[in-house]
């Protein structure tokens, strides 16, 4: 939960059994924290509660079920997590979270979680990473997920999107033309296979 609010959380907080949720309060206003994510547990559920500092309001949420992230990675061909996508804030994107008040409620306090977008002077790079707060209806449960998202190029074919994707410019002295390097080299190995064919024929 903290590395997927990072880097605006405590990553490297060390909490022991003699802690109260009044010392976090405390040193709250001095450090400039704006909200506490709690998770507690009793003997009937864990719980998570989403308290606005310093003085509330305070939203609790009982905890269905969870995932931990190594639990996520174990179930990937190939995961990914560079240490790169955890130095900007996820963008929050809530889906289903104004039919009731509560709710209402619950949606101000998570995009309290993460910095407004300027939209004008966002960085592409910086958006790696999604926070989906999500509320099913039918269920009645608010479902929490965290991704990894990358900047694709669309409606381009391979070669293209290959191009792009290179972090320096490729070699094209062996080529008479752009378009062949973007039909590949069996285009230039047509070109002379065709010329090799004539020679024979001759």
């Amino acid at each position: 939960l903290r590395l997927a609010l990072a880097p605006l959380s405590a990553r490297n907080l060390q909490e022991t059994r003699r802690n109260r949720v009044k010392d976090f309060v405390h040193v709250a206003g001095p450090l400039n924290v704006q909200q506490l994510l709690l998770l507690t547990r009793t003997r009937r559920a864990p719980y998570l509660r989403l308290a606005k500092m310093p003085r509330g309001p305070t939203v609790t949420f009982r905890l269905e079920s969870y995932s931990l992230m190594r639990d996520v990675a174990h179930a990937q061909q190939r995961p990914k997590c560079p240490e790169r996508a955890f130095q900007s804030a996820p963008l929050a994107v809530l889906n289903n979270m104004t039919a009731t008040d509560p709710l209402k409620l619950a949606a101000v306090l998570f995009q309290g979680l993460v910095p407004p977008i300027n939209v004008d002077k966002v960085k592409l790079s910086s958006c790696q990473r999604v926070l989906l707060v999500d509320y099913d209806a039918a269920a009645e449960t608010i479902r929490l997920r965290h991704y990894l998202i990358s900047a694709q190029p669309a409606g381009v074919g391979k070669q293209v999107q290959r191009l792009l994707e290179r972090k320096s410019l490729p070699d094209l002295g062996q080529y008479e033309d752009v378009s062949d390097f973007l039909r590949g080299r069996r285009a230039a190995q047509d070109d002379d296979d065709d010329d090799n064919d004539d020679d024979n024929d001759d």
